[in-house]
C-alpha cells in the first residue's frame, strides 16, 4: 500500500511520518456472514482511522464505510459482518456478493470544515478475500 515515508514494519518503531498498514483480512480468507472479525492494521503518526468495504467483484468497486473516527493506536477493529450484506452494500435485493472480491481500505482520517477527508496514510488489503454466506 501507499507509504509515502519508507516506513517499514522494521523501522515503525522509530518513524515519524503517517503510516498505515491493512495486516488482516489481507487477501485470501473465507469470511462469513453474522461472524464477527477482527480488522487489524499498524499505524504510526496516525490518529483516527476510516475503515471500509470494496467490492471489487463489482463493475463499480462500490465500498462503503465500515467504521470511522477509530481510533488507530487500537490497532484493530471488531466487525459484525452485517446479516443483510447485500443491502448494507448497497445492491438491489436478490443480488447476492458471495463469490465477488473484495478487498477492505484503511484512511488516516482527518476532519475538514466539518466533512471527514483522508490523510497521506492510506492501505489496502495486498489481495482480495471473500464472504460466504452463512450456512442454512
Amino acid at each position: 500500500g501507499a507509504n509515502p515515508a519508507n516506513c517499514t514494519k522494521e523501522n515503525i518503531k522509530g518513524c515519524k511520518a503517517p503510516y498505515l498498514k491493512v495486516i488482516s483480512p489481507n487477501g485470501g480468507e473465507k469470511l462469513r456472514i453474522g461472524q464477527i472479525y477482527e480488522i487489524k492494521w499498524e499505524s504510526s503518526g496516525v490518529d483516527k482511522v476510516l475503515v471500509s468495504i470494496t467490492d471489487v467483484g463489482f463493475n463499480s468497486r462500490a465500498s462503503r464505510p465500515i467504521a470511522d473516527s477509530v481510533d488507530a493506536r487500537a490497532g484493530s477493529y471488531s466487525w459484525s459482518i452485517p446479516e443483510d450484506f447485500e443491502v448494507y452494500l448497497g445492491h438491489d435485493m436478490g443480488y447476492w456478493a458471495a463469490g465477488h472480491s473484495f478487498t477492505i481500505f484503511i484512511g488516516e482520517q482527518k476532519e475538514k470544515n466539518g466533512s471527514i477527508t483522508l490523510g497521506i496514510a492510506q492501505d489496502e488489503s495486498d489481495n482480495v478475500f471473500e464472504i460466504e454466506k452463512k450456512d442454512k
